[in-house]
């Protein structure tokens, strides 16, 4: 956090707030009893985007170091776009995309994340006037 130049003052407070955390379910209109959290992030906290994207500022690096995918927009290349937890990676092509997915399912594996892939989705965009094959895209392939 200090290398993403949050305050001193700020990174002892987030770290408090998330010490303690806890949090119930609730599963057709019942609640369960309170429960002790030990990771992730508080789900409607503030901090919670800001705590995210420190934590996975590390992946454009990562992304230019393999030069897997990406799209040049303007004189930049572009691998991916992020709000919140929200993550969309770019790619030129089929060859790219599958290259940012490997690496990106690594790096997720080394930093402890998981995908929730029912809430996954993949996107292809054509040039007007081409219709190609269509692709089936997963998270897992």
């Amino acid at each position: 956090m200090e290398r993403r130049g949050l305050s001193e003052k700020l990174i002892p407070a987030a770290i408090e707030s998330y010490r303690e955390t806890v949090t119930s379910v609730r599963v057709g209109g019942i609640e369960s009893e309170i429960f002790w959290t030990t990771k992730g992030l508080r789900q409607g906290c503030p901090l919670s985007p800001s705590l995210f994207a420190c934590y996975i500022s590390d992946m454009e690096h990562m992304f230019r170091g393999v030069q897997a995918g990406g799209i040049v927009v303007g004189r930049e290349k572009v691998w991916c776009l992020a709000f919140a937890d929200d993550l969309v990676i770019l790619a030129k092509d089929e060859c790219g995309m599958n290259e940012m997915k490997k690496n990106l399912q690594r790096y997720f594996k080394r930093k402890k994340l998981e995908v929730i892939v029912e809430k996954t989705e993949m996107m292809v965009f054509k040039k007007k006037g081409r219709k190609g094959e269509e692709n089936v895209w997963r998270w897992e392939d």
